[in-house]
């Protein structure tokens, strides 16, 4: 994933299939391979303290059915505990989702956010 950014930077996406177990069903009952990605997005500011804790990233979440227990910030190992912190995203306004990240967490720092379904670059890109 930190080659992804390198290449494309922030945010991107990378689409696999999940694995040979995981599958779908098509309406006509078909079973088909699983794909599923992952958003990578970077932190652009952090304010508040505590419960208040806010941190802001630079792309769109809102489209991608994001498995928001399994997030994770990637690049930079952090020994301190998870801490609930509002995700705020271009767009969505106010505290954001609630998250667990890492106490230390700063602008720069990278989150990898799993996806349930494929998402499109367009679909978490700013603007």
């Amino acid at each position: 994933m930190l080659r992804l950014v390198e290449l494309c930077g922030t945010p991107c996406v990378h689409t696999a299939t999940a694995s040979d177990a995981a599958e779908a069903t098509d309406h006509d009952g078909a079973a088909r391979p699983l794909d599923v990605s992952v958003v990578v997005v970077r932190v652009t500011s952090v304010r508040g303290r505590g419960a208040e804790r806010v941190v802001e990233v630079d792309g769109r979440l809102d489209g991608c059915d994001a498995c928001w227990f399994e997030l994770r910030m990637i690049g930079r190992a952090s020994t301190v505990p998870a801490i609930a912190v509002g995700l705020l995203t271009p767009s969505e306004p106010g505290a954001g989702t609630q998250v667990s990240l890492p106490a230390d967490i700063a602008a720069g720092d990278l989150i990898a956010v799993p996806c349930g379904h494929v998402s499109a670059l367009r679909d978490i890109r700013r603007g």
